[in-house]
């Protein structure tokens, strides 16, 4: 695979970081971790979201098994990084949340990520959920697609 190259504000899907770190598959390791590389150097700007940092403790723990040490050591990596930018969401973007599952029969869960990156107007995002494209307000660029 080539290497993706990013700038701007982007947000950062959990499978980014999962797949950065763990070894799923070399091809994507490879692809995510210069994703996450070039988000710690400062090549732009990488968002995540509270959402995301728990879908990805939430995975890291209790799907992968992987030492709560480790864990700690990636989640606190981006956490303390002066250039990831941490977002939350708010009971207003929840509300917008709704709107969005019910305009476009979308998850809970996928609502509220993308009524949060439209909030922050953050336009774009790495991820493999499919179901991201749907929605016409965010650019999904899967590291996953040959």
């Amino acid at each position: 695979m080539t290497r993706m190259r990013l700038s701007g504000v982007v947000a950062i899907d959990k499978d980014v970081v999962i797949n950065a770190y763990l070894k799923l598959n070399p091809e994507y390791r490879d692809v995510c971790k210069d994703i996450l590389l070039d988000g710690f150097s400062g090549l732009y700007t990488p968002v995540i979201t509270n959402q995301i940092l728990y879908e990805l403790l939430e995975e890291l723990i209790s799907r992968y098994r992987v030492d709560e040490e480790i864990v700690k050591i990636i989640v606190n990596g981006i956490i303390m990084s002066e250039h990831w930018m941490k977002v939350n969401y708010t009971f207003k973007t929840v509300e917008r949340a709704r709107e969005i599952q019910s305009l476009y029969g979308l998850s809970l869960s996928t609502s509220l990520l993308i009524a949060t990156l439209e909030e922050y107007s953050i336009k774009k995002i790495v991820s493999g959920r499919g179901d991201l494209v749907i929605y016409p307000y965010i650019e999904v660029v899967n590291p996953f697609k040959k």
